[in-house]
């Protein structure tokens, strides 16, 4: 009797021990990496790209990379309240070569840490890792792009810096507005509304960047409006050359885009920009400044003709229409005169009498600014 109270009493112990700690300690988010494998090689140079997937039964918050105890970068979700899966790209680049271990942690609404999560990665000097993961591919504008991937697309250093293409391609006749040059880095712009939250799924954007200048590009930038700009990448010394194109593979999502040439001028800012599947980013020079404004000035028309003038036309010589009757209704009268506000610039005079029949024109003239200008119909006649 006294052992079957005993083998209950152990019984409850263990019931209740279990219920407290269900209910006791915080619950952790889970975190796994989806790429690259551990052991991989990269050269010197080149981007990582740990694609990764975080869970947590109520939200996930902010994934971080860190490398040697230091975190490399880091990815809030778009979400401010977090979600239940996110999934994303963390990059990090090496300045020397060497073993070293990646971890990635996952931290959910409570500021919970998941358990931490690595993966090896030996960096080899540039050039010098046969079969790299290489996460930036530079091109040549043109080249065949598949959704999904860079299969079809030539292989390419990604630090290329020492083989310039023959010649850039010809610029576009129709170019897209480019941003006036920025000469302090620019502060993230504010999003009129938070991103799309990166779908549970592997799935992925290809960012390709075409250079069209005739200027290497060597810093390129892009995040989620509501992040911080990211650090430049393109690392050790890597460049888009006038010409080629450099390719990204991305979560999707909303993102703001900013390119430097190598002495450090902003070519170009896109704010808030969709990338879904496969998005070009063109980067062309940027448009010559708008000519001066012409200055207003004074044509006195005087009527020497032997009867009124009753249609009076003052144009551009590119104007195929000669423009209005700048006198529509009224007339000239025998030795009258009248005065006409024009901006400076090439122009040309016809002039008519009441019944249409033409009497005079001043042949295409140049009035320069600062001087008002008469013509005197008829006089030479």
């Amino acid at each position: 009797m006294m052992a079957h109270r005993k083998w209950l009493y152990m019984v409850v112990l263990l019931l209740v021990g279990g219920a407290l700690a269900c209910v006791g300690g915080p619950q952790k988010p889970s975190v796994e990496i989806l790429a690259p494998p551990t052991g991989s090689q990269v050269a010197l140079g080149e981007l990582v790209e740990i694609e990764y997937r975080a869970s947590d039964a109520n939200a996930v918050v902010r994934v971080d990379l860190e490398v040697a105890g230091q975190v490399v970068d880091s990815q809030n979700s778009p979400v401010p309240e977090g979600q239940p899966t996110m999934t994303g790209i963390l990059t990090w680049g090496a300045n020397d070569p060497g073993s070293y271990t990646l971890i990635v942690y996952a931290y959910n609404a409570d500021r919970t840490a998941s358990d931490p999560v690595g993966v090896n990665i030996t960096v080899g000097e540039k050039g010098a890792v046969p079969g790299s993961t290489v996460t930036i591919s530079l091109i040549m504008p043109g080249a065949t792009r598949t959704a999904g991937g860079t299969q079809t697309v030539p292989s390419a250093d990604a630090t290329a810096t020492t083989t310039r293409p023959a010649s850039s391609p010809a610029a576009s006749a129709t170019r897209p507005p480019v941003a006036p040059t920025p000469t302090t880095p620019p502060p993230p712009p504010t999003a009129t509304q938070p991103p799309p939250p990166p779908t549970a799924t592997t799935e992925l954007a290809n960012l390709w960047v075409e250079n069209y200048t005739s200027v290497d590009i060597c810093e390129v930038y892009f995040s989620f409006p509501s992040e911080d700009w990211r650090p430049n990448r393109l690392l050790g010394g890597a460049r888009i050359y006038a010409g080629q194109s450099a390719l990204w593979t991305i979560p999707p999502g909303n993102y703001d885009l900013w390119a430097l040439d190598c002495a450090g001028n902003g070519l170009v800012v896109i704010s808030n920009q969709p990338i879904y599947g496969d998005w070009v980013w063109e980067i062309y020079p940027p448009l010559p400044p708008p000519p001066p404004p012409a200055e207003p000035i004074t044509l006195a028309v005087h009527n020497y003709c032997s009867e009124a003038i009753g249609e009076l036309y003052i144009y551009q010589p590119s104007d195929p229409t000669n423009g209005p009757n700048q006198i529509e209704g009224y007339s000239i009268p025998l030795g009258g005169s009248q005065f006409f506000g024009i901006e400076s610039g090439m122009w040309a005079v016809d002039a008519y009498d009441v019944g249409g029949y033409w009497l005079d024109s001043m042949p295409p003239m140049e009035f320069p600014p600062g001087n008002d200008p008469m013509w005197n119909a008829c006089a030479s006649g």
